[in-house]
């Protein structure tokens, strides 16, 4: 397999293609992750504003939002991932990417 020079334009489709494959797979996290956010609080902390500014409250519901924050994030890498793979394997109309050892470059 020849190695073929990466262009911008090249370069570009690569980009472009891991923009959007990485919009397609996390559409689905953009509509359960602000539930998420509402399912960890109680309605009483919500519609109770005085709860807002009791430092217990906020310690008990700001820990589970942190907690749903950690969660979202490690679930939003793990998706970026899929999405890479998903674009390494991609073939474009003149060129495929390859990962190669470093023995083999030259």
């Amino acid at each position: 397999m020849d190695a073929l020079e990466m262009t911008y334009l090249r370069a570009f489709r690569v980009l472009w293609g891991f923009l959007w494959r990485s919009c397609v797979v996390t559409l689905p996290l953009l509509f359960v992750g602000p539930w998420l956010y509402v399912a960890v609080l109680p309605a009483e902390f919500i519609n109770n504003p005085d709860l807002w500014l009791d430092p217990g409250s906020l310690l008990v519901y700001g820990s589970r939002l942190m907690l749903v924050s950690l969660l979202l994030t490690v679930i939003s890498v793990a998706l970026m991932v899929v999405a890479m793979r998903w674009t390494l394997n991609a073939v474009w109309a003149d060129f495929r990417l390859r990962a190669v050892p470093r023995s083999e470059q030259g």
